[in-house]
């Protein structure tokens, strides 16, 4: 018998359902809460003009770093080469960003922050740590530490296995987006 599909709320109200199936019931309510914190983090960042592909290159920008190429930007985000691109376009002709050639290597390009984006990434900073502070308020710190340290492990379980198995599978459906550990 085939199975219907699943509407949005449905598939929203999935990580409130206890099946008795622990890391069913503990995966579908990360599944659940990643998609929630993509629909605010959306709505708080479209009030700076911004969608997430942007807000993903001006927060690495400016926390990670001071040049970052288009390829390095792909593979830490979980971004489309062509997804970055547009961004970076986009981003430069609101003057956000500008594009500069490496000198080592002239088929390189390195994206910067402007001034003016320099100005957005603090927003945007800000504006994340707003929101992570309004989700996160009811953990002390030690409960934060112990919750950041179980996310990195599962981040890295995921990227270093789970989406190599995934790709032997040719389950992905871009794999030009290849991501960085």
């Amino acid at each position: 018998m085939r199975e219907k599909k699943k509407s949005k709320s449905e598939v929203e109200l999935l990580g409130t359902v206890d099946t008795g199936d622990i890391q069913l019931d503990v995966s579908a309510r990360l599944t659940a809460l990643g998609r929630i914190m993509n629909k605010l983090l959306k709505s708080r960042m479209s009030r700076l003009g911004l969608n997430l592909a942007q807000v993903s290159l001006l927060y690495l920008l400016r926390l990670k770093f001071d040049k970052i190429t288009p390829t390095t930007l792909s593979r830490r985000t979980t971004l489309t080469k062509h997804t970055i691109s547009h961004a970076i376009s986009d981003l430069e002709k609101a003057g956000m960003v500008k594009r500069s050639m490496n000198p080592d290597n002239y088929r390189t390009t390195f994206i910067t922050l402007t001034k003016k984006g320099e100005e957005y990434a603090d927003m945007v900073v800000a504006t994340h740590r707003t929101l992570g502070h309004d989700v996160l308020s009811i953990f002390n710190e030690d409960e934060l530490r112990e919750l950041d340290n179980m996310l990195k492990r599962i981040r890295w379980h995921v990227l270093s296995d789970v989406v190599v198995k995934e790709r032997q599978k040719s389950v992905l459906v871009d794999e030009s987006s290849t991501l960085e550990l």
